[in-house]
């Protein structure tokens, strides 16, 4: 509910709810349908309005005029949600076959396990592929559990090993996917202690961070999360985009800086810094790891009137 995907996904949810029970309430059913998207619709333009306004440029910039954060071929994230969840899939779709009959129903749980990604391939967008294929399976799960428990009703000689094993099958992919995950991320820990002395010197002043995510996690305790800002997207000074990111560096905005090169934004932050004449330097570069090997360097920009 505090994820703008909820205006996709409650509109889906509220249709089930009507499909469900309109063989008892019939008319009623639509009502109440229309009574949970409604009550949603209200909360939010109240919630926007009155306050939280501010949350709106970002609401619209990461949504209807979303520009990819993370370009990815359509080929690369067909290829990742299948291996995430294309056994889930499968039983889904054979347990939707079974229950035909109920085709309103069995294709809005279809329509719904996959309208997440499907957009994000759409546009070619990486980031968040992995969260939104998780909320599509809450319609999916439906429809895979009802296929086990079909073969199991069926024959348990023949159904409670097929379960058995595609819930063992499922449970291999779901480890082995989780530690890709878990060893994916950068060993931070020598750029967090450079970034503690850093603030150190200029406190509750904005930092700039790539993909900031740990680290903003790591400091909580000393920097305030208002303080953060990523190389994502920016507004400032009536500007946005690079444009932004130009005039706050001009006007020393950010306390500290720090880039590894990964985004197009930070790369292009980078060579401004470089290149010309701003108010920082360079003052530190960290190395990081991966897997136990060097994969960068961090890049910590400070301003030039902070230099010990």
């Amino acid at each position: 509910l505090t994820k703008y995907a909820t205006a996709v996904y409650l509109p889906g949810i509220a249709v089930i709810g009507m499909l469900l029970t309109w063989n008892r309430i019939r008319w009623g059913a639509v009502r109440q349908a229309l009574l949970i998207v409604l009550s949603a619709v209200a909360i939010s333009f109240f919630v926007l309005v009155f306050w939280a306004q501010d949350l709106v440029p970002g609401i619209v910039s990461t949504t209807t005029n979303r520009t990819p954060i993370s370009p990815a071929s359509a080929s690369l994230l067909l290829t990742n949600t299948a291996t995430w969840i294309g056994v889930i899939l499968i039983l889904a779709v054979f347990g939707a076959a079974l229950q035909w009959r109920r085709w309103p129903l069995v294709l809005t749980l279809l329509t719904f396990s996959v309208i997440g990604p499907a957009q994000q391939i759409r546009i070619g967008e990486e980031t968040s592929l992995s969260k939104h294929v998780a909320f599509g399976m809450v319609f999916a799960a439906p429809l895979a559990g009802y296929l086990l428990a079909w073969f199991v009703a069926r024959s348990k000689w023949f159904g409670v090993p097929f379960a058995a094993a595609a819930l063992s099958m499922q449970l291999v992919l779901g480890w082995t996917q989780s530690q890709e995950f878990l060893t994916s991320w950068v060993d931070d820990t020598a750029v967090v202690e450079a970034l503690r002395e850093e603030i150190a010197v200029s406190p509750n002043k904005a930092i700039l961070g790539e993909e900031p995510s740990a680290q903003r996690y790591a400091l909580r305790g000393e920097v305030e999360p208002i303080l953060w800002t990523d190389t994502f997207s920016l507004n400032y000074g009536n500007k946005n985009g690079m444009n932004a990111y130009r005039e706050a560096i001009d006007q020393s905005h950010f306390g500290t800086i720090y880039l590894s090169l990964n985004t197009d934004n930070g790369q292009a932050i980078n060579q401004y810094l470089t290149t010309g004449e701003t108010p920082y330097r360079l003052s530190n570069k960290v190395p990081f790891t991966r897997h136990g090997e060097f994969a960068g360097y961090y890049l910590i920009w400070t301003p030039k009137v902070l230099a010990r």
